[in-house]
């Protein structure tokens, strides 16, 4: 079975000396980054702490700020933002809605 990262390697560290090492390695710590980030917009300052050789910082900081239910001024006005019409809408709204003819999504900036 799969192990989050926090559980399979909380466990290393109660194993034995050699593997709690392993468990500070920061190659153990990008990998955990480049699995939890894959396919996921991340802000630079978690990339930046992760180059600095701080991906263990980098890993829990991002997982912490994950758990925001709302976004920063900056994040609104610096992201471009990918939007399409649901099926809900209607069909009028689906036939001018690029996506539906199998197109890209319209794309927004509200900066």
């Amino acid at each position: 079975s799969f192990l989050e990262a926090e559980e399979g390697i909380g466990i290393l560290t109660y194993c034995n000396r050699r593997l709690h090492h392993v468990t500070l390695s920061n190659t153990v710590w990008h990998e955990q980054c480049k699995i939890l980030w894959h396919r996921k917009l991340v802000p630079q300052r978690f990339e930046v702490l992760k180059e600095e050789g701080k991906p263990k910082e980098a890993y829990w900081r991002s997982r912490k700020d994950a758990e925001r239910v709302d976004i920063t001024r900056a994040e609104l006005l610096n992201t471009r933002w990918s939007m399409r019409f649901k099926e809900v809408a209607g069909p009028a709204w689906q036939e001018s809605d690029p996506w539906w003819s199998g197109q890209p999504a319209r794309h927004a900036w509200f900066g």
